[in-house]
């Protein structure tokens, strides 16, 4: 390891992370003062226990389990950027405006400061992803603990977000709102800190939050969301190019969802809405397999990232042979929506108990198995007919269903071992646990009227 890499959770780190922890939580407090309803706000305040926890325990996975990997070398980058500021200014700004791929000459620049990881330099959303902590280290004095609790900070309030957003549709009790949205562990510990799926996960966040608030008329579109659904938009498709076009079908189709509503008697407007979903539907799919989106794909590093990922995973011996395998896959349109299904599955609920032979792997595959029961419930009690037409007629609900579907698709396709799969299915999981206690709390309440009927109308 470097120099830099030594300096994590020395003395100074330590110290920058334990002032920045105390202006954070006072940032909270704020928050949480203005929340009147006192539920709601114990919600809040296990929530914020709840994610300070798995952002440590994120941190100490990575720095004394796996020993280091991407979660420090973007840091490491991010440190290297900041440091160019002062040494080489205008070499600070061409390497943070330049968008094409870096080569090995462009490292000379770095040669007073130090060279950053080579693998992320390379990689063109590893080294985005470092721009973006060079910014922030700004702030952070270059401290990772600071830095993470940033990050977790800003995660923490795009979940909050999310969880007020469900709450105003009233389709979940505050319960099952928080459990969906706030509580899952491996969302707490992947997504939040240095990691890639954080940004990607609290851009999403940010970006539908707004998106649906403004459709509903909860909020008014002013120049600040505005600015903050483009920067969201832009991190996304600068991180991941391939969600952000599944986040805009996965949108488009939950607003028709949304109008469809204010149409249902409208024979032809309903028709619309079914060749709309079934447009993009193809579209999605045509687009993965084409030619030109499976460069973009490369290019965009997810594939190259899931590989890097992969080695910092084989790095310890407890994750050596833990792969799954769907089969021969050809990469055509028949191809894969062959394979669809079983992707969509994979990325839902494996790894299954007896395929974990690590303790991470045990956690998440008992994680896996909440889902199942969640699954079975939704299909099983109540008419499940029923429940898909109630999800299909709510413009948050539709966009939940597409969204995880579809990135559930490509995380199954692509992710290799299980170590990754349960790292790049995290931004899902509270989309798919917002449809499924959705539909079980729907047939509850389906059941709970018919039951209030018959009592008040013992004939029928």
């Amino acid at each position: 390891m470097n120099g830099d890499f030594k300096e994590i959770l020395g003395f100074v780190d330590i110290g920058i992370g334990s002032m920045y922890l105390i202006i954070f939580l006072l940032f909270l407090a704020y928050h949480r003062s203005k929340i009147n309803d006192l539920q709601t706000r114990s919600y809040f305040n296990k929530m914020v226990l709840l994610k300070l926890t798995m952002s440590m325990v994120f941190v100490g996975m990575y720095i004394f389990y796996y020993k280091g990997g991407d979660n420090t070398a973007y840091w490491q980058g991010g440190v290297k950027l900041n440091k160019l500021f002062f040494d080489n200014p205008s070499a600070f700004f061409n390497n943070l405006t330049f968008m094409e791929a870096n080569t090995y000459d462009d490292l000379i620049v770095f040669q007073n400061v130090g060279n950053p990881p080579n693998y992320i330099f390379k990689g063109y959303e590893s080294w985005f992803v470092c721009k973006i902590i060079s910014l922030v280290s700004f702030l952070t004095f270059r401290s990772y603990l600071a830095t993470t609790l940033f990050f977790t900070y800003f995660t923490m309030l795009a979940s909050w977000r999310l969880f007020e957003l469900i709450n105003k549709y009233e389709i979940l009790s505050l319960r099952n709102a928080a459990i969906a949205t706030l509580f899952i562990p491996s969302v707490g510990i992947w997504c939040s800190g240095i990691t890639k799926d954080a940004m990607i996960y609290a851009a999403i966040l940010y970006l539908i939050t707004n998106i649906f608030s403004i459709f509903n008329g909860w909020k008014k579109l002013t120049l600040w969301s505005i600015i903050v659904m483009f920067v969201s938009a832009f991190i996304i498709y600068h991180l991941r190019s391939f969600i952000f076009y599944l986040v805009v079908v996965s949108v488009a189709l939950g607003i028709l969802a949304g109008y469809q509503k204010k149409f249902k008697d409208n024979f032809i407007f309903r028709i619309a809405y079914f060749i709309a979903i079934i447009t993009g539907f193809v579209m999605l799919i045509f687009v993965f397999a084409s030619t030109n989106a499976v460069d973009a794909f490369n290019e965009s590093s997810f594939m190259e990232e899931a590989e890097v990922v992969q080695n910092d995973f084989i790095k310890n011996e407890t994750y050596t042979g833990q792969r799954y395998d769907l089969g021969e896959v050809e990469f055509t349109m028949i191809g894969l929506l062959k394979v669809f299904p079983i992707s969509v599955l994979t990325s839902f609920y494996r790894p299954f108990i007896l395929e974990a032979r690590s303790p991470i792997l045990f956690a998440n595959a008992l994680e896996s198995l909440i889902f199942v029961w969640f699954t079975l419930k939704f299909i099983f009690q109540g008419n499940v007919f029923r429940k898909i037409r109630m999800i299909l007629a709510n413009e948050a609900l539709s966009f939940a269903l597409y969204f995880s579907v579809f990135l559930g698709f490509i995380v199954g396709f692509t992710s290799i071992l299980f170590g990754v799969l349960v790292r790049f299915r995290a931004p899902l999981l509270p989309f798919l646990a917002i449809i499924l206690l959705a539909g079980i709390s729907y047939a509850a309440q389906k059941k709970r009227n018919e039951e209030i009927e018959t009592q008040n109308n013992p004939s029928i």
